[in-house]
């Protein structure tokens, strides 16, 4: 947890690069998994059970509750969300290619075909990646 000291130092000029970082980053997860959502309900019906099986099979006999909350501060819910929902996206996408070189092939080439549009942000989406126009 951050306190009220942290984030106001946070907001400090020097922390702008940082700050861009992670929000651009943010954006990229969160549109690669989008376009690998997409993209997998396309390529097979049984997609979004294959993920959810490959969740069960990762997840089954740990308890992981509370470990997600004191590490991450997420609730349970919120960890598969943005954590083991995802990454499990990824991997059932990665193993239906069968190799690592072709899923990244596929995946860029997927990335630059999707057109993605920000609303009220200073990024932009092109050549299969977050841009900010308004930096160098």
């Amino acid at each position: 947890q951050f306190t009220s000291r942290q984030l106001i130092k946070w907001r400090n000029p020097l922390y702008d690069d940082i700050r861009n970082t992670i929000a651009r980053n943010t954006l990229v997860f969160l549109v690669e998994d989008e376009i690998l959502s997409r993209e997998g309900k396309k390529k097979y019906d049984e997609f979004e059970h294959t993920v959810e099986e490959k969740i069960k099979n990762a997840v089954a006999g740990k308890t992981l509750t509370a470990s997600v909350g004191k590490l991450y501060g997420f609730t349970f819910g919120d960890f598969e969300t943005f954590v083991l929902y995802p990454q499990a996206r990824r991997e059932v996408m990665r193993d239906d290619f069968g190799d690592e070189e072709q899923f990244a092939a596929w995946f860029e080439d997927a990335k630059k075909k999707h057109r993605v549009n920000f609303f009220f942000m200073p990024y932009t989406w092109e050549g299969g990646g977050v841009k900010n126009p308004s930096q160098k």
